[in-house]
């Protein structure tokens, strides 16, 4: 304040650029940051290519004020670390928790124990419906065909309840089934499942089989063995029908049928105007 003449402005202003300049001789260390104020927290941000670009050749412009006060870094979506700034004080722990909230939002399905454990804890104030809306219209707007149905992936473990966690694989192969049906089951294959009045397990299973489907036997079995069964031991039409979502099904085979008659029958007319 002396050297200043009393002039508190100047003075603040100076001790702030003498701080700034002994962080590049000796960055903070993660004790000194976690001591610092909530405001000093460590945050992730989601980047296009474009932006990433222009903060690498930030990063290696070094005259630049962002490069040389501001202190980030980097990364590929899996964690590799790409470039960082002079200011950039690497964490001794794990970002993990981080990066799976970003790759929970690139529709990623594969997660560790202990990384759903940290998306669990992330997604604590969140409803189990809001999060599968949320993670189905990420797939839905990636605008290509997922690999696999989420219900049979780990990720399913963040929109469903602990208790029903043990039924997720036969849900998965029921759904499975379902899609399949929908685009290689004739129309009369599917009114057999409506019309039975009940089934064996062993029946339905087989039956099944028969519709060449591209489903191994022991997925039938499973799909089979997770549907309730009467005190006979048998499985009702209804139960078949609200699994294989039957009315739904015929519905659509039925429209898919009459549109391939209309086609069928205006090559039929084009043909004898020839």
């Amino acid at each position: 304040l002396a050297a200043s003449n009393g002039n508190a402005a100047q003075a603040a202003m100076e001790c702030l650029a003498k701080a700034n300049e002994s962080i590049k001789v000796e960055p903070l260390t993660d004790k000194e940051m976690a001591a610092a104020s909530a405001d000093g927290a460590r945050h992730m941000v989601a980047l296009t290519l474009g932006e990433a670009e222009t903060l690498r050749w930030i990063i290696r412009s070094r005259a630049h004020p962002v490069a040389r006060d501001v202190g980030f870094a980097l990364r590929a979506l899996s964690g590799r670390p790409l470039d960082h700034s002079l200011g950039f004080v690497e964490p001794v722990g794990s970002n993990d928790r981080l990066l799976c909230i970003l790759r929970l939002f690139n529709s990623d399905m594969f997660f560790r124990e202990e990384q759903l454990t940290a998306l669990e804890l992330q997604l604590k104030d969140v409803p189990l419906h809001v999060r599968q809306t949320w993670f189905e219209e990420c797939l839905r707007l990636r605008r290509r065909r997922a690999r696999y149905l989420w219900l049979d992936t780990p990720v399913a473990r963040l929109f469903t309840p602990q208790k029903e966690w043990s039924a997720l694989r036969s849900h998965a192969l029921l759904k499975g089934l379902h899609g399949t049906m929908r685009e290689k089951a004739r129309l009369e294959d599917v009114e057999i499942l409506q019309q039975q009045k009940e089934w064996g397990q062993d029946d339905l299973r087989n039956y099944l089989s028969r519709l060449r489907l591209g489903f191994a036997a022991s997925d039938l079995q499973e799909a089979v063995a997770s549907l309730p069964v009467s005190d006979k031991g048998s499985i009702l039409q209804a139960a078949v029908c609200k699994a294989f979502r039957v009315e739904e099904l015929l519905q659509i085979l039925r429209e898919k049928e009459g549109l391939r008659a209309a086609k069928r029958a205006q090559e039929e007319a084009e043909r004898l105007d020839k």
